[in-house]
């Protein structure tokens, strides 16, 4: 089955993209928790932790690789179509992806176009 250009293009920036969001949820974590040793230090409550939203990120950037096929995980693996990326983009820019899930977005409204 031949791919068109936009199939391909479309990979890229889901690749692309979950690479960056999977960077960005690690800095996000690394930071957030050498912010709450610090926190910890002068006493402040264990609730403030941030590591849901980073930690969240890491795992719909790992859900957007495995889709896209980069990395071989097959419990992440879902079908590779609009909607699947779509859900798992808007996720990804929700949770603190930024860019990453901006990406992953634009190329699933590139799979329309196929």
């Amino acid at each position: 089955m031949a791919k068109t250009k936009m199939e391909d293009t479309s990979k890229l920036l889901v690749i692309l993209g979950g690479i960056l969001g999977l960077v960005m949820g690690i800095v996000f974590l690394v930071s957030g928790l050498a912010s709450t040793l610090n926190w910890l230090a002068f006493g402040a409550p264990l609730s403030n932790i941030p590591v849901v939203s980073p930690v969240l990120l890491i795992v719909f950037s790992i859900v957007a690789l495995a889709t896209s096929g980069a990395v071989k995980i097959s419990a992440l693996k879902m079908e590779y179509n609009f909607v699947v990326l779509l859900i798992v983009g808007i996720l990804m820019y929700l949770f603190g992806g930024g860019l990453g899930g901006i990406l992953v977005i634009v190329g699933a409204i590139l799979l329309l176009f196929k």
